[in-house]
């Protein structure tokens, strides 16, 4: 026999067994907000993309740096 009972964020209930459980409920996302194609990705895949594209962003960084000294050297 389940035995159901409902609070604001937590939905308490005891199982076959009679173990008391606690599920914490939060709604869902916006259909919107949700990245489709990150969908079926491993976590480790994503990672790749996140650390490569961090990866390029420093690169550009460093050669926007370097390339800004070098012109105020050469100016000086």
């Amino acid at each position: 026999m389940n035995c159901f009972r409902k609070s604001k964020k937590y939905f308490h209930f005891t199982d076959r067994k009679g173990n008391k459980k606690i599920a914490k409920i939060k709604p869902a996302p916006e259909p919107e907000d949700v990245i489709w194609t990150n969908l079926g990705q491993s976590k480790w895949s994503l990672f790749k993309k996140k650390l490569f594209t961090f990866a390029v962003t420093v690169l550009i960084l460093v050669i926007s740096f370097l390339v800004t000294f070098f012109l105020t050297k050469i100016q000086l």
